[in-house]
């Protein structure tokens, strides 16, 4: 990759760029929980527009048995903050594309 490529990906349009074409959905929340960036892949994951999750907490979209450990995920990360690759204990499906959470989490 040639020098100029690389400073066109570190500037805010190379990071939107990645953020808007990602084939993996990324949302950032804050220590509150809020989702505050959401990108498009989203929607094919969750089912939700980018719009309907943006202030919203980040276990809005999840089953309610799996909110509070949700909750517990969250917390735990934000006292102690590192990367964290997406697990079968993370559930990547939502209430908006299946409301029966026997068919989805088995």
């Amino acid at each position: 990759m040639s020098d100029e490529n690389v400073l066109a990906l570190e500037g805010e349009a190379g990071f939107k760029a990645l953020f808007e074409y990602a084939t993996v959905g990324i949302l950032a929340i804050s220590s509150g929980g809020r989702i505050e960036l959401a990108n498009p892949f989203i929607k094919r994951l969750f089912g939700y527009q980018t719009r309907e999750l943006i202030g919203q907490l980040i276990e809005v979209p999840m089953p309610e048995a799996f909110r509070q450990k949700q909750v517990n995920h969250r917390d735990n990360y934000f006292n102690k903050p590192r990367a964290l690759p997406k697990g079968p204990s993370i559930p990547s499906n939502s209430l908006k594309i299946s409301a029966n959470e026997e068919d989805t989490y088995h």
